[in-house]
């Protein structure tokens, strides 16, 4: 697949630029750490390939793009802002979070991220201290695990158990952040463009 990161004359936006603003934007502009993107397999069958060219693309900006499980039909890719994503896992109460769910004490961040997928591929429930890699309120990841995803007061970019209105505020930027990228997208920008006018 060919993308178009810096080209004077832009193509309309391929389906992985439009899915990666739809799923995304709010990682690419900065508002959180990393997102999650789900990806066929049928319709990315190099993934891996394609990541490490959106890496390349995009270091400057301090993304990364990392797959994270590989499964029969699909993958995940999680994309992330290295330097805010380290700092996250780094915070003590988010730190300690992840410890009990087996992470290394004061990890590096290739370890943390190793300890997830290693995490990904051996439950069959998904892991729910994601959410503190995802960037969600520390209060709502220990809400999920403690109610197994029921009993929340509202669902949007996440399941919110504790400060519902800090979350609508949260959830309408994240709204606000995702319409002004695929806009700009539709006008023909490349993500690097939008990244390097956002």
């Amino acid at each position: 697949m060919l993308t178009h990161f810096d080209s004077e004359v832009t193509p309309v936006p391929s389906y992985f630029e439009n899915a990666l603003v739809n799923y995304c934007a709010p990682t690419l502009a900065g508002l959180k750490p990393a997102s999650l993107m789900a990806c066929e397999k049928a319709e990315y069958p190099n993934l891996g390939a394609l990541a490490a060219q959106y890496t390349a693309a995009l270091r400057a900006q301090g993304l990364r793009f990392e797959v994270v499980c590989r499964c029969a039909h699909s993958s995940l890719l999680l994309v992330y802002r290295e330097d805010m994503l380290r700092r996250r896992l780094a915070e003590p109460a988010a730190a300690a979070l992840l410890q009990a769910a087996g992470y290394p004490a004061g990890g590096a961040l290739a370890e943390m991220l190793a300890r997830l997928k290693r995490r990904i591929a051996q439950n069959a429930d998904f892991p729910h201290e994601i959410g503190v890699f995802l960037g969600y309120p520390l209060e709502d990841v220990r809400g999920f695990q403690r109610h197994k995803g029921q009993n929340f007061k509202l669902c949007g970019y996440w399941k919110v158990y504790s400060d519902v209105e800090r979350a609508k505020r949260c959830f309408a930027q994240y709204d606000h952040c995702r319409a002004c990228f695929a806009g700009k997208l539709a006008q023909g920008m490349s993500i690097t463009q939008l990244l390097r006018a956002a």
